[in-house]
């Protein structure tokens, strides 16, 4: 069970150190759209109790180490969430204070389907004018 005290905490940490975007693939005359969240930082045992609690909310997450390419930098971890659903999950239980945030998810919300989003030309054109950023 989780408590609204371990929930607070998560969104607290999201707000502050969490990253959802976006990645666009092209191929053959259609545009595929992958969301991504993850959360990054230099504590494992800080993801690893993010991730538990991700896990009592039924929300898949995978955890990795991640090398920051820099010389004589720290190790860095990253939570990332592995699905849609999974994002979709997130947002509708974890009350973001983060303006910023709250916005991007709204933009990126029609691009979070259960496979990623793949356009033709015509579906592209459209989605390109309401959401210039994204296309």
């Amino acid at each position: 069970m989780v408590t609204e005290q371990e929930i607070g905490w998560l969104a607290g940490l999201f707000d502050g150190e969490g990253c959802i975007s976006y990645t666009r693939n092209h191929r053959k005359n259609k545009i595929v759209t992958y969301v991504s969240f993850s959360i990054t930082n230099t504590e494992e045992v800080l993801l690893q109790k993010a991730q538990a609690i991700l896990d009592s909310l039924e929300i898949d997450s995978s955890l990795r180490s991640c090398d920051s390419g820099r010389a004589n930098s720290k190790l860095v971890y990253r939570l990332h969430i592995n699905s849609s659903a999974g994002i979709r999950r997130f947002f509708s239980k974890i009350p973001i204070q983060s303006k910023a945030k709250l916005e991007k998810y709204a933009t990126l919300q029609p691009f979070l389907t259960n496979n990623p989003r793949s356009h033709t030309e015509a579906k592209r054109k459209r989605l390109a004018r309401q959401y210039p950023a994204l296309l």
